[in-house]
């Protein structure tokens, strides 16, 4: 049995999580980091970053590292359902200090963040964990799980629930997903080696069918489709 104790637990090591498990040990918290996936997963989700984040970044000592992964300042084109430029974008300034619309590949900024954990010797990261239980108590709360087939249990102060949009963390407390989701699809495609001689993102102002074109470091690059309503996901 693996047993652990911090003054946080975080479920969850995506994004949120271990940005946050760098705050927490720069600031010297003990900290432990529970994630049921066995490492990063390995294909872009998120694809831009701003300049206040990059702040958070900052803060935590990787800035540069992220930036080096990143096209910076990257500029956007808006075409109407003709084709004609209604808008391009061309950011530039640095009012916070940083380049505000930057262009990232989701799974190497995921991998410089953990390499920042290595820097805390008050913080564990358990990949392949899947938390399974949490109870509250007079000090704090419980969270028990599995690991590799072996039970799991963590006592903390406080837990932050970063895992997702299916939260069992959220779940557990009772604490409801408030709003509402657009329910329109969107047929999503990311491709390397990209050929395609625009260093620019293009949003299509179709009103029938809206997409969109976003260049990525390192050859990759996304396109996005509307899905009409009559047509399947294949």
């Amino acid at each position: 049995m693996i047993k652990e104790s911090a003054d946080v637990a975080i479920v969850g090591a995506g994004p949120c999580g271990v940005t946050l498990s760098n705050l927490l040990g720069t600031y010297g918290v003990s900290t432990v980091v529970l994630d049921r996936e066995s490492g990063v997963i390995d294909y872009p989700r998120a694809v831009a970053v701003d300049n206040e984040s990059l702040r958070t970044f900052q803060a935590v000592g990787l800035v540069h590292e992220v930036l080096a992964d990143c096209i910076q300042n990257a500029p956007i084109r808006y075409h109407n359902s003709h084709g004609r430029v209604l808008a391009h974008v061309g950011p530039s300034g640095q009012p916070f200090g940083w380049p505000r619309r930057n262009l990232f590949f989701q799974p190497l900024m995921e991998a410089t963040l953990r390499r920042g954990l290595d820097r805390f010797p008050g913080l564990r990261l358990f990949a392949d964990t899947e938390v399974t239980g949490l109870e509250r108590t007079a000090d704090g709360v419980v969270l028990t799980g599995t690991r590799n087939g072996e039970d799991v249990t963590v006592t903390a102060r406080y837990v932050v629930g970063a895992d997702g949009g299916r939260s069992f963390v959220r779940r557990s407390v009772g604490v409801e997903l408030a709003g509402e989701t657009n329910p329109s699809k969107w047929l999503v495609v990311d491709v390397s080696d990209d050929q395609l001689d625009a260093p620019y993102s293009a949003v299509h102002c179709d009103p029938v069918r809206p997409s969109m074109t976003i260049p990525l470091p390192y050859g990759h690059r996304r396109f996005e489709f509307k899905l009409l309503p009559d047509e399947t996901d294949e």
